[in-house]
C-alpha cells in the first residue's frame, strides 16, 4: 500500500492548553506550515525522525516520579480545512501510526473520511482507537518506552491528492482516568521540529506554558513621586480648591531633564480614586478591570502577566541617560528580556496603550529579528500624533480629572518630551490635511484666515509662543514616514489595533489673533473641529496602523484615558490573547459605524454649561472650572474663555442643556447638528445679556433657548435663534468688517464745528475657506449709554450735543463672529470764542483776551482773530487801520466762523492820549449794547467820569484814578464791567 505522511508543524497556542480541571485528555493546536507535505516514505521516515527523535513521553508502567502511566488508547484530530484556498478532496483512507523505539502500532479503526465535508469556521474530529485486537500490535507499551512518532496516514490511492486543513488539534487519550497523568506534546512554533523543542508536559504543569502577556501603559498611565511623596496621580489634584502646583517638579527644563533630581517612577495606576465626604469613590479604571478579567483566565500578575511602568515624561525621543543616551525603548527592551528569563519562555505577548504602542514600534523597529513579541494588541495609539497634544501646550487640559487643574498641566507641558511626541506628524498632515487654523485681524485692516501647513504650525509655536525647538526636532526625527508607516506584521507579528471611534476628538485648533492700534496681540480661540475619535485620538491616526482587515476593532464607546479596561475593549483584548468567547459589547469591524452624529454646542463667554442625559449623566464644569464628563461619547473642553460640548444623537439620545451666567456681558451660542460627520444646520444665538443672576435652558428639539434672567427659576423670555446656517455658510470664521463715516463740518482734527451724522456700515468677510453668511447686525454704544442694535448691514447717528464723544461698535455676522470692538473718539464745538477787551495801561493799549486760556489769539491791529481748540473763529474788524499810532478805535464788524454779527445798535469806541513823557493823559470811552446799557467812560486828571445808563437806570458817577470798560462779546453783542 503506497502511503503519504500529513506533516505537522506545532502551532503553540496560549488558549489551546487551558483545561478543565476535571479533563481526562489534552488538545494541542497545530499548523501544516514548515516543513512541508511530503510524499516519498524514506524522506518522511527521515524528516520524522528529526522531528521527534525519541523525546516522546514514557508509556506504561515505569515506576518513574510520574507515577502510573496511562495506556495509550486513542489519538483524536481534530482538522479544519483551509480557508484560504477552500481545498476541497475525496474520500480519503486515514489511519493513526505510533511509532515507539522502533516499533509501529497502528490503530484499527480505519475509516473512509469524506473531506469535502470538512467545515471551514470549526473543527471536525477523527478519532483513531487503538485496541488489543489490532493484527498489528499490542497496545500494551514496554515499560519505559518513549513516543518517536505519531502519524496521522491516509491511503494515496484513495485520496488522488493530499492535504489537510490549515489546522488541527491533537488528543491522546488514555485507560489511566487521573488528569495530571494525561500526556499531551507542544512545540516552539518559530522554528522547524527538532528533538531540542519538543516536549511532554503533566496537566498540572500547564499554567507555566502561557506566554506571558506585558501590558504598556501611555502617558500619565505610570505613578511617579517625588522622595515619598506622589506626584501623579495624587488625589490632592481633585481637590478643586487646589492649584495642584505640588505636581511642579513633574516639569522639565527647556534642555528637556527634570527640574527635580528627586522625582522617579513607580508603579502603573490601576485606578484613580479620590475621598469625598469620607467616602473613597473611584474616579477612573485604568488597568484594574483589564488585570481582573486576564485573573478570570488564570494569569497571575508578575508570573505571567506583567505591566511596564516607565517615566512618560520622556515619552518615546526623551533621553533618560545622556552618558548612555537610554531612552525608554531600552528599557522596555530590559523589561521584555527579564519577563523572558522569568518565565523561561522565548515569545511575550504585548498590549500597549496610547504612547504605549510608540514605545512598541520603536522597540521593534530597533530590534527586527530578536524582539520576541508573538501578539500585539495596540489600544488608542496615536500613531500619527493627535492635535489635542497642541492643546495641552497652549491651553492645558485635566484629562478627565475632575478637580485637576488645567494651568498646572499647561506648566508642566511645556518642555515634556512626550507632548511633543504626541503632536500631529507630518504623515497626519499629508493624509489628513492641516490641523490648525489662525484668523488674524489687525486694527483697521480686514481680517484674514488660513489653514497652516505643517511648518507654518510649528513657525506659529515655536517662533512666535516660544515652545521648546529641541523638543520639537527630536520628536520629527522620531516620526519618519519609515516609523509612521511601519508595518509590525513584517517583523513575524500577529498584530491586533482597537481604536476608539464615535467619541468627537479635536481635529482642528481655530486660533485668532487681534492686534490693536498699539500693536498688542490678544489670542483666543474659536470653536475646534471636531473629527471621529477616542477623545484624544483622531480615527486617522490611530487607525494608521498597516493590519489586517480581520484584525481591527472600532470601540464604538470609547474613552482614550480608559480604555485598557473599558467594557467591550477589555473583553475583546482578552479574547485575541486567550482565545477565549468573552462577549465585546460595542465593538465593531465595519468603520462605517465611526461617524459621528449629533450636536456641537459653543459657547462664548461669560457663561458655563452643562448637559444631563436621559440617564442622569453629567457633562459639564466642576467649581475649579475643570472637565467633568459623564456622558458616554460627549467631549466637553474648554479653550480659554469658550467652552465646547459635543452631544451624541445616534441613539436618539435626549439632553437638558442648562446654562448659567458667570459675569456681566453678553454670550454667542451656536448649536451645530451633524449627521455623518458632515455639518449640517447651525443655530446661532447672538450676543445674549448675561448676568451673573441668568440662567438659561436650551430645547434642542425646537431650537428655542428660554432665559431666566433674574436667577428665581421662572422663565422671563424664550427666544428663537438669531439665525440659522446652512452647510455651506456653517464654516464661516471670519468675523465681518465695519467702517465709519463722519458727515459735519470739520474744525481741526476730531472736532467738528457743527452737528454730525455719524454712518456705520459692516460688510461680511469671505475667503477661499471661510464662506459669507452675511451681516446679522450692527452693534453700537455711544458714550456711556446701554448697547444697541440694529439688524441690517448700514447705519447713520445724528450727534448734536457739544462735548466730547466715544462711540462705540461692532459687526456681527449670521454665525455668531463678532468684529474686535471699534471705536472713535470725536468733539462737537459749535461755540466760537467771545473776546474780552480791556485797556492795558501799561501798554498804553487796548488789550484781547478770551475766556478759555487754549484759545489762541492774533492782534493784526485794526483785526483781532480768537481761534479755539476746535478750530472755531472770532473776529473783530477796527474802522482805524493803525490804532496804535492814532490811539483810537472803533469796532465796525464782529464774526464768528466767518460768518457776521449784527452789531448796527452796538457801539465801541476808545481814544487816548498821552503826554510828551508818554503818560496818559485822557481816555475816551463809548460802549452801547442792544437792549440794555449805553455808557460813556471819561478819564482826566486822575478822575474817572462815568455817565449813561443800564438795566438798572441812569448812572452819573465820578471815581478816583483811571478805570476802564472791561467789555465781553456775546454773540454779536456786549456785556460790560469796570475794571479798576
Amino acid at each position: 500500500m503506497k502511503s503519504c505522511f500529513y506533516s505537522i508543524s506545532f502551532l503553540l497556542t496560549l488558549s489551546a492548553f487551558i483545561l478543565a480541571p476535571n479533563s481526562s485528555s489534552a488538545k494541542i493546536l497545530f499548523d501544516n506550515t514548515p516543513p512541508n507535505r511530503i510524499f516519498q516514505d524514506q524522506y518522511w521516515y527521515r524528516q520524522a525522525t528529526q522531528v521527534l527523535d525519541g523525546t516522546g513521553p514514557n508509556l506504561g508502567n515505569t515506576g518513574n516520579n510520574f507515577g502510573s502511566r496511562s495506556q495509550l488508547a486513542s489519538i483524536t484530530v481534530y482538522l479544519k480545512t483551509n480557508p484560504s484556498t477552500k481545498e476541497t478532496y475525496g474520500n480519503c483512507l486515514l489511519y493513526a501510526r505510533v511509532t515507539t523505539s522502533g516499533k509501529n502500532f497502528f490503530s484499527t479503526n480505519l475509516s473512509k473520511v469524506p473531506f469535502s465535508a470538512l467545515p471551514t469556521d470549526e473543527y471536525k474530529p477523527f478519532t483513531f482507537a487503538f485496541d488489543n485486537t489490532s493484527t498489528s500490535t499490542t497496545v500494551n507499551f514496554a515499560g519505559g518506552e518513549k513516543i518517536q512518532n505519531i502519524f496521522i496516514e491516509e491511503d494515496y490511492g484513495s485520496c488522488g491528492g493530499f492535504g489537510f486543513g490549515s489546522q488541527a488539534f491533537f488528543e491522546l487519550g488514555g485507560t489511566d482516568q487521573n488528569p495530571s497523568n494525561i500526556l499531551f506534546w507542544y512545540a516552539d512554533p518559530s522554528t522547524n521540529f527538532t528533538s531540542s523543542n519538543v516536549m511532554a508536559t503533566r496537566i498540572e504543569d500547564l499554567e507555566n506554558t502561557k506566554i506571558p502577556i506585558l501590558f504598556i501603559p501611555g502617558i500619565l498611565g505610570t505613578e511617579i513621586a517625588e522622595n515619598d511623596e506622589l506626584l501623579w496621580a495624587n488625589p490632592k489634584m481633585t481637590i478643586p480648591a487646589n492649584s495642584d502646583n505640588f505636581m511642579d517638579p513633574l516639569s522639565f527644563t527647556s534642555l528637556l531633564k527634570p527640574t527635580s533630581n528627586s522625582t522617579r517612577y513607580t508603579n502603573v495606576i490601576k485606578t484613580i480614586s479620590a475621598t469625598i465626604g469620607g467616602i473613597e469613590l473611584e474616579l477612573f479604571d485604568y488597568t484594574s478591570g483589564l488585570i481582573s478579567e486576564f485573573t478570570d483566565q488564570g494569569y497571575t500578575e508578575n508570573q505571567n502577566f506583567f505591566t511596564f511602568p516607565y517615566d512618560w515624561r520622556y515619552g518615546v525621543s526623551g533621553i533618560i541617560d545622556q552618558s548612555n543616551n537610554k531612552t525608554n525603548v531600552n528599557l522596555l527592551q530590559e523589561k521584555i528580556t527579564e519577563i523572558l528569563n522569568i518565565t523561561g519562555s522565548n515569545k511575550i505577548n504585548i498590549i500597549a496603550h496610547s504612547n504605549g504602542g510608540l514605545l512598541l514600534k520603536k522597540y521593534v523597529l530597533e530590534n527586527p529579528s530578536s524582539h520576541s513579541v508573538n501578539k500585539a494588541v495596540l489600544l488608542g495609539v496615536p500613531n500619527t500624533g493627535a492635535p489635542k497634544a497642541i492643546k495641552v501646550l497652549l491651553e492645558g487640559d485635566n484629562f478627565g480629572v475632575v478637580g485637576l487643574s488645567d494651568e498646572e498641566m499647561k506648566k508642566i507641558a511645556l518642555n515634556l518630551p512626550v507632548v511633543y511626541d504626541l503632536t500631529p506628524s507630518q504623515t497626519y498632515y499629508n493624509a489628513k490635511g492641516s490641523f490648525y487654523n489662525l484668523t488674524q485681524e489687525k486694527f483697521l485692516k480686514p481680517p484674514t484666515t488660513q489653514d497652516l501647513n505643517f511648518n507654518e504650525v510649528w513657525d506659529n509655536l515655536l517662533n512666535q509662543k516660544g515652545y521648546n525647538q529641541t523638543a520639537f526636532e527630536n520628536s520629527a526625527l522620531l516620526h519618519s514616514p519609515e516609523f509612521d508607516n511601519a508595518d509590525l506584521r513584517n517583523y513575524g507579528i500577529d498584530l491586533y489595533n482597537i481604536v476608539g471611534c464615535k467619541k468627537a476628538t479635536l481635529g482642528k485648533i481655530q486660533e485668532y489673533q487681534y492686534t490693536n492700534l498699539l500693536g498688542e496681540t490678544s489670542t483666543s480661540y474659536k470653536a475646534p473641529i471636531f473629527v471621529p475619535g477616542d477623545g484624544t485620538v483622531p480615527l486617522e491616526s490611530a487607525t494608521n496602523l498597516p493590519t489586517s482587515q480581520n484584525n481591527k476593532f472600532y470601540a464604538l464607546k470609547a474613552d482614550h484615558g480608559k480604555m485598557p479596561s473599558q467594557n467591550g475593549i477589555r473583553q475583546k483584548v482578552v479574547n485575541i490573547l486567550t482565545d477565549s468567547s468573552l462577549e465585546t459589547p460595542s465593538l465593531s469591524q465595519n468603520e462605517s459605524d465611526c461617524k459621528l452624529n449629533g450636536r456641537a454646542i459653543s459657547v462664548y463667554s461669560p457663561v458655563n454649561i452643562e448637559a444631563y442625559d436621559q440617564m442622569g449623566n453629567r457633562a459639564g464644569f466642576a467649581e475649579d472650572g475643570s472637565v467633568e464628563n459623564n456622558i458616554p461619547n460627549a467631549e466637553l473642553s474648554i479653550f480659554g474663555h469658550v467652552k465646547f460640548i459635543f452631544l451624541p444623537e445616534d441613539e436618539n439620545q435626549v439632553y437638558n442643556i442648562r446654562l448659567k451666567g458667570t459675569g456681566e456681558g453678553t454670550f454667542t451660542l451656536t448649536s451645530l447638528n451633524i449627521e455623518n460627520n458632515a455639518p449640517k444646520t447651525t443655530e446661532v444665538f447672538s450676543n445674549i445679556p448675561v448676568t451673573m443672576n441668568l440662567k438659561a435652558e436650551l430645547n434642542t428639539e425646537d431650537s428655542k433657548l428660554t432665559l431666566d434672567t433674574d436667577g428665581n427659576n421662572m422663565p422671563d423670555q424664550t427666544i428663537n435663534p438669531s439665525s440659522v446656517l446652512s452647510p455651506e455658510t456653517a464654516t464661516d470664521i471670519l468675523p465681518p468688517v465695519s467702517t465709519s463715516t463722519i458727515v459735519g463740518t470739520k474744525g481741526n482734527e476730531n472736532f467738528y464745528l457743527s452737528n454730525i451724522l455719524v454712518l456705520l456700515s459692516a460688510t461680511d468677510t469671505i475667503s477661499s475657506i471661510s464662506p459669507a453668511s452675511d451681516i446679522l447686525k450692527i452693534n453700537y454704544q455711544l458714550d456711556n449709554s446701554p448697547w444697541q442694535s440694529a439688524s441690517t448691514s448700514s447705519i447713520s447717528l445724528e450727534v448734536t450735543q457739544e462735548t466730547e464723544h466715544v462711540l462705540k461698535f461692532f459687526s456681527t455676522d449670521k454665525a455668531g463672529n463678532n468684529e474686535a470692538i471699534k471705536q472713535i473718539k470725536f468733539t462737537i464745538d459749535k461755540t466760537p470764542p467771545e473776546f474780552l477787551i480791556g485797556f492795558n495801561l501799561t501798554k498804553k493799549d487796548l488789550e484781547f483776551k478770551t475766556q478759555n486760556t487754549l484759545d489762541t489769539l492774533q492782534d493784526q491791529d485794526s483785526r483781532i482773530v480768537a481761534t479755539d481748540k476746535a478750530g472755531n473763529k472770532a473776529e473783530i474788524l477796527f474802522k482805524e487801520k493803525n490804532r496804535k499810532q492814532n490811539s483810537r478805535a472803533e469796532i465796525i464788524a464782529l464774526s464768528y466762523n466767518n460768518k457776521s454779527a449784527n452789531i448796527t445798535k452796538t457801539v465801541f469806541k476808545t481814544s487816548w492820549n498821552l503826554d510828551k513823557k508818554g503818560v496818559l493823559k485822557s481816555l475816551e470811552q463809548h460802549a452801547r449794547s442792544k437792549k440794555d446799557f449805553n455808557l460813556e467812560l471819561h478819564f482826566e486828571n486822575n478822575k474817572t467820569k462815568l455817565t449813561g445808563r443800564d438795566q438798572h437806570g441812569k448812572i452819573n458817577k465820578i471815581l478816583t484814578g483811571l478805570k476802564t470798560f472791561e467789555l465781553k462779546t456775546l454773540a454779536g453783542d456786549f456785556e460790560w464791567n469796570i475794571l479798576p
